[in-house]
């Protein structure tokens, strides 16, 4: 493995941190820590919004998710839509509470 395969792995990135300064995320990353709300959480990056809610001890009948992305714009998650942890700009997320769950 030469020296820029190895710089270009990482085990565990700070999503917030990368999206707020700028920089690119390495090309190979085993777990992301995400913010969601005010709890920072490691989770892989193949996820889905109500897996990211459960993880966050928090029940997906009970929650919308949100991800807030640079700049401030906020997008409305599915719960069984596929998280790209890798897109540019996503921050951090927002649980927001739900109504009435259905079910």
């Amino acid at each position: 493995m030469s020296d820029t395969e190895i710089l270009d792995e990482i085990e565990v990135v700070d999503l917030e941190e990368y999206a707020c300064s700028g920089k690119p995320l390495p090309k190979r990353i085993k777990y992301y820590l995400i913010k969601v709300d005010k709890e920072k959480i490691r989770v892989q990056s193949t996820i889905t919004a109500e897996k990211i809610l459960i993880a966050a001890g928090l029940d997906p009948c009970e929650y919308h998710l949100q991800q807030k992305l640079k700049g401030g714009k906020r997008e409305k998650l599915e719960p069984n839509q596929i998280v790209d942890l890798s897109k540019p700009g996503v921050e951090r997320f927002e649980s927001v509470p739900k109504e009435a769950c259905n079910g």
